[in-house]
């Protein structure tokens, strides 16, 4: 008995110790649990581009697969270039045309140039005819007052004067008249500019569209959501693929309505990612948004008189949804992309005695 006796005792001693560790284990775990709001309704969430073509046509390559990652200005594929080919060189040819008339109508301005020089020559020969008339009709009717000519020879000089003035008012018409054609041609040089610059628009925008035949990653990401395949029909505006970003990621995290008092920005935060248990992850609090979830739901059975009918009512169930920003993930990963269905653990640290935000 008294070799017993010692063996309970150490054992009742052991118990006693394990028992004292178990309870403060747990009230460390429950004092440092008190001041925390979990939950595991949080996301992965980012800014996802989804990338449509610009141009219709037939996909002949495929520069990438589905999870492959991307850089800015990556080939991602190529539409069937042949038709956007044939119409730049199309508008290549129009601009030429334009081009070719603008300078037509520079060498007519030129030209017409010179014929006004010579139509103010002209004018100027027949009003010398005019003045050379003038002088033999006045000569003619001094001498027929002394009978030194007849009346036909005066009649013959005023018929030559009478033409002369006609030639000169002639002259003077055409003169006008090719002046006038300088303006025409201005107007028309104004418009063959503007043709001239409607085709290289056109020309332009037929450089664009084959361009936009090879289309480039915009960001740096991750392709997913893959629909483009080769030989398909692609429209412009109709999705194609998404490049999920691998940086610039944040949890959006949803806490009920009694365990939101103390939070509030700045906060810190303690994620857990379902495809990582072995890491733990730090973020801060940025932004705060409440809603409002209506739905039915039972209370507690109530007698009226003699009947026990169950009663329900509209209840409001108000939740707030909190971005977390937790810095830059690693590419690479699985399970931590936007868009994908990992579930985050979240824990943000309340502080004791705060101010309700």
């Amino acid at each position: 008995m008294s070799i017993i006796a010692p063996k309970k005792q150490k054992m009742l001693g052991f118990l006693l110790c394990l028992g004292a560790v178990v309870v403060v284990v747990a009230g460390w775990t429950w004092a440092r649990s008190i001041g925390e709001s979990s939950t595991d309704n949080a996301y992965v969430r980012g800014d996802v581009t989804s990338l449509a073509p610009k141009v219709a046509g037939y996909v002949t390559t495929i520069e990438v697969e589905d999870n492959q990652a991307v850089r800015v200005g990556d080939v991602l594929f190529r539409i069937d270039d042949r038709d956007y080919r044939a119409r730049l060189t199309q508008a290549m040819a129009n601009v030429e045309a334009a081009l070719a008339r603008l300078t037509n109508v520079d060498a007519d301005t030129q030209l017409q140039h010179v014929l006004v020089r010579q139509a103010e020559a002209q004018r100027r020969s027949t009003v010398a005819d005019r003045n050379l008339a003038t002088k033999s009709s006045d000569r003619r009717r001094e001498l027929i007052r002394t009978n030194a000519v007849s009346q036909a020879q005066v009649d013959e000089s005023d018929t030559a004067l009478s033409r002369a003035e006609a030639a000169v008012s002639a002259a003077s018409a055409m003169v006008e008249a090719q002046q006038q054609r300088i303006a025409v041609l201005a107007t028309q040089r104004e418009a063959a500019i503007a043709a001239v610059a409607q085709a290289q628009a056109a020309r332009d925008l037929a450089q664009i569209d084959l361009d936009n035949t090879v289309v480039h990653a915009p960001v740096d990401g991750v392709i997913g959501n893959r629909q483009v395949r080769i030989g398909r029909l692609v429209a412009p505006g109709a999705s194609l693929l998404d490049i999920v970003p691998v940086r610039d990621v944040w949890i959006v995290a949803n806490f009920k309505e009694t365990q939101i008092e103390h939070i509030r920005p700045g906060q810190r935060a303690r994620i857990a990612i379902d495809g990582y248990p072995n890491e733990m992850l730090e973020g801060v609090v940025v932004l705060l948004r409440h809603k409002f979830n209506r739905r039915r739901r039972p209370v507690e059975a109530r007698q009226h008189g003699h009947r026990g009918n169950r009663l329900t009512r509209a209840s409001m169930m108000r939740r707030c949804t909190v971005a977390i920003e937790f810095g830059t993930w690693r590419s690479g990963r699985n399970g931590g992309s936007p868009g994908s269905v990992t579930a985050a653990n979240v824990r943000l640290r309340e502080p004791r005695g705060g101010t309700r935000s």
